[in-house]
């Protein structure tokens, strides 16, 4: 019976040892990364202990990151990788349900959509965004933006994410002493998006850098939408 044991005791060792020297340029095929839009300059290193250079997310660029698969993955059959960078953690999961997991990241709106022209960044907080079968399953976490405290030195605004029908939403809120910000998110499970941006203040000021930034005036405030494909 010992040594029953022992053999097999040696067989999972064995397997576990190979499995760890097996290149993160395997993983990541397993994982699916060209169909889930994942792409690198180089990739290195072992499914453990990963380097990708120039990394990029549906042409979104990510700069170099560490990755590794995740544990998890070898007990649930799941395909998860974890994401370390510059611009923060995250791990990516795909399959039947698909997107991210536990997300702290920051990530500059230009990268998000280049004809944005516009400077800031967008932060996620512990944020989680799954979708399956074209649905959103699981959205939750804090996202918060400070674009507009940039244009025109209004509030950073912030919200949670949540599951409305096929899409992930947040409403995002923020307020100074004379501006008011209110930002509706929409992003459904092929990354299309739509943003409402509306601004109610009474300075000269504002309201005139909102007319240059292609705002509309809307009852007491000013008005804007848009919508589109992330990373095109």
């Amino acid at each position: 019976m010992r040594r029953a044991a022992l053999a097999v005791f040696s067989i999972i060792a064995f397997g576990v040892a190979l499995v760890a020297t097996l290149p993160m340029r395997v993983a990541l095929a397993w994982f699916g990364a060209d169909g889930a839009g994942i792409s690198a300059a180089e990739i290195s290193g072992s499914i453990w202990n990963g380097q990708l250079k120039a990394t990029q997310y549906r042409g979104i660029s990510l700069g170099n990151i560490e990755a590794s698969l995740d544990p998890i993955a070898l007990v649930t059959g799941s395909r998860r990788i974890v994401t370390n960078g510059a611009l923060g953690r995250m791990t990516l999961v795909q399959g039947n349900t698909r997107g991210f997991e536990m997300a702290d990241a920051v990530i500059e709106v230009e990268h998000l959509k280049p004809s944005f022209h516009l400077a800031g960044r967008l932060h996620l907080e512990r944020a989680t965004l799954l979708f399956s079968a074209n649905r959103c399953v699981r959205a939750d976490g804090r996202i918060a933006t400070d674009v507009l405290q940039r244009a025109f030195s209004g509030p950073e605004v912030a919200g949670n994410l949540s599951c409305a029908g096929d899409a992930a939403v947040a409403h995002l809120e923020g307020r100074t002493q004379d501006v008011q910000i209110s930002i509706a998110l929409r992003l459904d499970a092929g990354a299309r998006y739509q943003v409402e941006t509306r601004v109610v203040s009474a300075s000269p000021t504002v309201r005139g850098a909102l007319a240059l930034a292609g705002f509309a005036e809307n009852g007491d405030g000013f008005i804007r939408s848009d919508e589109g494909v992330l990373g095109t």
